[in-house]
């Protein structure tokens, strides 16, 4: 763990070395050399509209104004300014992203068109119970256990300037136990048997990490590997383009919308601090309306059979 130089509170290693780095690529060159007492939110919002006119994305500005908020904040608390002047700038518009979401029919020909592509275990934890990108790509064979059917969700990896860094979960509640399905034990089964010859066949090059999913020769599978591949099973499939990540929207609402599993229960699977979280990962569509609306029919299908019809007034 490291300290955040503002509050002096541990970081992780991955939200450290790339707040560092807009701090050395982006914010040092920008207005580094103005003096702390000089710097205004003219100098702040200047500063922001010429990262957006070079192109930088509306959350890579927001990711800066936090780092500069967080320091300036910190230097009022030291009296070395009178008020926090990103307090008074205006961030650029965020460009909420819709994640593509599967009907029911889609949900399971994904499932099945996956079966025996080297993705399918990978795809079928992330689209039943949800599981992050890293997550997955960090999880060991030491932490499923498929006689008691759980797996333990310990910590995450990601790929930065140059190095895989595994760390913790992305919140408190990520570190976690799930549960699992027998038909995701057969598939883990099945990954771990491909696995078994791929490790034969690489023979003593084979990096013994213990990696459920890993490269051909063991170690870390690159995020990109992982794009490409799935991206390319989609299209084959015939299905809509979607990210990995959306994954795990669709999780979201095939626990809350379809098995109507309590959201409390969705949320410890999913890992999430803030249940609002939860609902914010949950979509609907007219299918799922209609379904419901069915059902209300089913639990009032008595209103037209009524012993006594005649209205209240």
């Amino acid at each position: 763990m490291y300290k955040s130089c503002a509050s002096g509170l541990p970081i992780r290693e991955t939200t450290y070395i790339k707040q560092f780095e807009f701090y050395t690529r982006c914010i040092l060159p920008a207005i580094g050399q103005i003096q702390l007492q000089k710097l205004t939110a003219q100098n702040i919002q200047n500063f922001y509209s010429e990262l957006v006119k070079k192109g930088a994305k509306p959350g890579s500005v927001r990711i800066i104004h936090t780092i500069l908020h967080k320091a300036f904040k910190q230097a009022v608390n030291w009296n070395l300014i009178s008020r926090n002047v990103c307090d008074f700038v205006t961030l650029p518009r965020m460009q909420k992203y819709q994640p593509q979401m599967l009907t029911k029919e889609q949900m399971i020909l994904l499932l099945k068109r996956s079966q025996g592509h080297h993705l399918e275990t990978f795809i079928w934890l992330g689209l039943s119970l949800g599981l992050r990108n890293g997550e997955l790509h960090a999880l060991r064979w030491s932490d499923i256990d498929l006689e008691e059917r759980t797996l333990r969700v310990e910590r995450t990896v990601s790929w930065i300037k140059g190095r895989f860094i595994e760390g913790d979960p992305k919140t408190k509640k990520s570190k976690r136990t799930i549960i699992l399905p027998r038909f995701l034990i057969e598939s883990l089964k099945r990954h771990r048997e491909r696995q078994t010859v791929q490790r034969a066949t690489v023979g003593d090059s084979w990096q013994d990490l213990n990696l459920v999913f890993c490269n051909p020769s063991g170690g870390f599978r690159n995020r990109g590997t992982t794009r490409e591949s799935f991206a390319t099973l989609l299209k084959r499939i015939g299905l809509p383009h979607m990210r990995v990540h959306d994954l795990r929207h669709n999780a979201s609402t095939f626990l809350q919308m379809v098995l109507r599993m309590p959201a409390k229960m969705a949320q410890d699977i999913l890992g999430h601090d803030d249940l609002k979280m939860t609902f914010d990962y949950t979509h609907t569509d007219l299918d799922m309306q209609r379904g419901m609306m069915d059902d209300m029919d089913t639990f009032f299908s008595g209103l037209s059979e009524g012993e006594d019809d005649t209205p209240v007034v």
